[in-house]
């Protein structure tokens, strides 16, 4: 590949990557999070090998209330 076409991939990832944290972020901002019953102890749940055996997370998200 050309240069230029290097440099043009390198801010198509950094604009993908802004807009994954701006959409985190508007997750975060707009939800309370709580942890659903069945994921208590979701860290001692998780298994490792070769590969991460990982065990489902629940989460409940409830809108916030803006003034």
């Amino acid at each position: 590949m050309r240069r230029g076409a290097d440099r043009s991939l390198l801010c198509l990832y950094s604009l993908a990557y802004a807009m994954m944290r701006l959409a985190l972020a508007r997750l975060v901002y707009d939800f309370d999070m709580s942890l659903a019953d069945d994921s208590e102890g979701w860290f001692e749940k998780q298994r490792s090998y070769l590969l991460w055996d990982r065990a489902e997370l629940n989460v409940y998200f409830k809108p916030v209330r803006k003034p």
